[in-house]
């Protein structure tokens, strides 16, 4: 569209195109009707159909529809280049913050009708430019051949470049192509406002082979794209290192699907597509941008796809990458836009087990504890002469700090409290006609500390196993609280213990295996596990003494019998232990937090 205009007229069509940047309240109000210049080459259709698409894609500008906007501006551009269509689509690449496209597009009107228009509207124009410019950096890509550059899967221009590509700031895939070379790749990291350099290497083809594409639609216009670069028209044939390349034919308003075509040392492998009806144009944008994306079961490549899929059935996009969780979407043809599909991270991958820091965990505890005996003094007559037998009961409350490293093996200590109690009723045959029963209630508790390791073993990103091994000290006090009778045949006599519910303090070690669960959410964590405590040294014997009936005493006896009464006092029971190495099964609760 170069058909001479005057400089008022130039200046109304650009101030039209700008309404699109005023606030919404402006946009609001309709616009007067814009008839893009022709070019003196123009033909009458073509000019029609620019202006038709061109009203259309303001409809849609203004109805928030930047990305079909954005389609109609480019094939009216296509038909025939203007001031308003180049404006309105770079507008819109920066609406869908595609900054980088909107720069080049601004470039392009300022080269294209830079002469023509109105230093106002230039200023207007370099304005939005520098804008721009703040969310943007730039490749200089050299290389040792000419070829053609393509950026995250597009096309941008041929090396060597007259001047730097503009893209976003992040990590980039960077090719450059040649026929009769290996494709040469680099992956470059752009700051905003920064001019990244880097300088690709190709090496020519020891061995080749050479591809020949044909169009069995033998549709006009129809481009063949080889490892997402346009090599030339169809039918085409060129020079490619042997083994996996993915075709594709890319028109107008149609194309094809990727293909895969293996290329043969010394040979001219033949790849008949058909051209079918294409949807609109597609972008699969990969997070991170590194993972490799496959459609229909073709790998295309890694990084950002640019293409148009065929209409009349769904595809599938796979996106993939190492340590990340693969992830299927379902698109049809008529799918418009960027499609951005993140990936999830699999925290159990052994790709961030290098990268990962450690981690300061601190946990609360509560457990409980039960087994089939203390195993003291007081229960070997058991089971025979035992009765009212209660199997130790335990808790305990406690606190414990981590320093989990990268590999999830984890160094703990640990302190607390634990509270062990059991009881029994228990008979003693003296063999000289009377017997001592006794009701014991034992208790066991005290501070103790600990050290352990444990071993985080992820299970997806939440959940997590983890075996454990503590080993710690145990500050026991233990006590028997005993009370009991002198009994014989129809007679009873209570009896007091010297030193009953005196206690006595010991040093206690203990092991402890455990094999826990627990899940994380954000910072804060929970887990649930199970340990057998194994109590590893004897108690020290308990102060107890005499056993003696109580005073006063019943003086009636059997005829014939000894009075009870004058029973004398025994050691029957003295310095007994509490209980000796036992074993307690310890169900526990955890709570924390990660720093």
């Amino acid at each position: 569209m170069h058909r001479a205009t005057s400089p008022m007229r130039a200046s109304r069509l650009l101030h039209v195109a700008l309404l699109v940047l005023v606030p919404a309240t402006a946009l609001a109000q309709p616009a007067p009707p814009v008839t893009p210049p022709a070019s003196p080459a123009a033909a009458p259709a073509d000019l029609d159909r620019a202006k038709d698409l061109f009203r259309r894609g303001n409809e849609l500008l203004r109805a928030n529809d930047a990305e079909a906007a954005l389609e109609l501006f480019l094939k009216s551009r296509a038909l025939v280049p203007s001031v308003p269509n180049t404006m309105n689509a770079a507008i819109a690449l920066d609406r869908l913050a595609r900054a980088d496209e909107a720069l080049e597009l601004y470039e392009a009107l300022l080269t294209e009708f830079g002469p023509r228009m109105e230093e106002d509207d230039k200023r207007a124009v370099a304005a939005a430019m520098a804008d721009l410019k703040k969310r943007v950096g730039s490749l200089d890509v050299s290389s040792n051949v000419e070829g053609t550059l393509v950026v995250d899967g597009r096309k941008r221009g041929t090396v060597p470049l007259t001047s730097p590509v503009k893209v976003l700031p992040g990590k980039h895939i960077v090719r450059v192509l040649r026929d009769g070379y290996a494709p040469g790749e680099a992956i470059v990291t752009v700051t905003v406002g920064q001019a990244a350099r880097v300088d690709v290497r190709l090496e020519a083809l020891a061995a080749s082979g050479r591809l020949a594409v044909t169009d069995d639609a033998a549709a006009p216009g129809v481009d063949v794209l080889v490892d997402g670069a346009p090599v030339g028209p169809a039918p085409w044939q060129g020079v490619l290192a042997p083994g996996r390349h993915v075709v594709s034919l890319r028109g107008k308003d149609v194309g094809t699907g990727p293909m895969v075509a293996n290329v043969v040392v010394g040979q001219v492998v033949p790849l008949r597509l058909r051209s079918v009806p294409v949807g609109p144009p597609l972008r699969i944008e990969p997070e991170p941008n590194g993972a490799t994306v496959t459609i229909d079961g073709v790998l295309v490549g890694a990084g950002a796809w640019d293409g148009r899929l065929p209409l009349g059935g769904m595809h599938t996009i796979e996106v993939a990458d190492e340590g990340y969780q693969t992830k299927h979407v379902h698109l049809d043809g008529s799918q418009r836009g960027v499609v951005r599909v993140a990936l999830a991270v699999d925290d159990s991958h052994p790709r961030w087990k290098a990268g990962q820091r450690a981690h300061i965990r601190a946990d609360a505890l509560f457990g409980l504890g039960f087994g089939g005996g203390l195993g003291g003094d007081a229960s070997r007559p058991c089971p025979s002469a035992c009765t009212a037998v209660k199997s130790p009961r335990a808790y305990l409350l406690g606190a414990r700090a981590r320093y989990q490293l990268p590999s999830g093996l984890t160094p703990e200590i640990g302190v607390g409290y634990a509270h062990i109690a059991s009881s029994l009723t228990r008979t003693i045959a003296t063999g000289e006609g009377y017997d001592y029963r006794f009701d014991d209630a034992i208790t066991v508790d005290g501070p103790y500390v600990s050290g352990g390791l444990s071993w985080r073993l992820p299970i997806g990103s939440t959940f997590h196993v983890a075996p454990r091994v503590t080993i710690g000290a145990f500050f026991a006090r233990s006590k028997d609280t005993v009370e009991g009778d002198l009994v014989r045949t129809g007679e009873k006599e209570p009896v007091r213990v010297d030193g009953s519910g005196k206690s006595v303090r010991g040093l206690d070690f203990f092991a402890m295996p455990e094999l826990s669960v627990g899940a994380s959410i954000g910072s804060f964590h929970l887990g649930a596990g199970l340990g057998v405590a194994l109590f590893l040294v004897d108690a020290p014997k308990l102060p107890l003494g005499d056993t003696s009936v109580k005073a006063p005493c019943n003086q009636a006896a059997t005829p014939g019998t000894v009075p009870l009464c004058g029973v004398a006092s025994s050691r029957v029971i003295a310095s007994e232990q509490a209980y000796q190495r036992f074993t307690l099964w310890m169900p526990q609760l955890a709570a924390g937090w990660t720093f």
